[in-house]
């Protein structure tokens, strides 16, 4: 029997080493950035600024960012990081502690294109 997951869609902008002021909001690429996907698993719950997941997919620029990388990555989050649990088509605000070990999960980051996934 095939359960559903609920795609947890995680928007961390200002995650890489680097990238210390936010974009002008304008919906460009924020001054050259370039948004790195990364989907996958969770495995662990979200703690201590960090969020693990195991990449299975993501968009060209990110997957050629894992090359020669583990597929387990650890993302570093902060107060700025959006949490967003998708229901139904309709995204609803939620807390890192509301995600669970398992969960698929979207990781987006902003960042120089180029850059080196640590």
């Amino acid at each position: 029997m095939r359960t559903k997951l609920s795609l947890i869609s995680l928007v961390a902008a200002l995650l890489c080493v680097g990238a210390a002021s936010a974009g002008n909001g304008n919906g460009n690429n924020d001054n050259g950035k370039v948004r790195y996907s990364f989907l996958g698993q969770l495995t662990a719950t979200p703690a201590n600024g960090g969020v693990s997941i195991t990449v299975q997919g993501g968009n060209k620029v990110a997957l050629r960012a894992m090359l020669g990388q583990p597929v387990t990555q650890t993302f570093a989050y902060g107060d700025k990081t959006e949490f967003l649990k998708w229901s139904k088509g309709i995204p609803t605000v939620v807390q890192a502690g509301d995600l669970a070990t398992g969960d698929f999960v979207w990781v987006h980051v902003r960042a120089p294109r180029n850059a080196a996934l640590a």
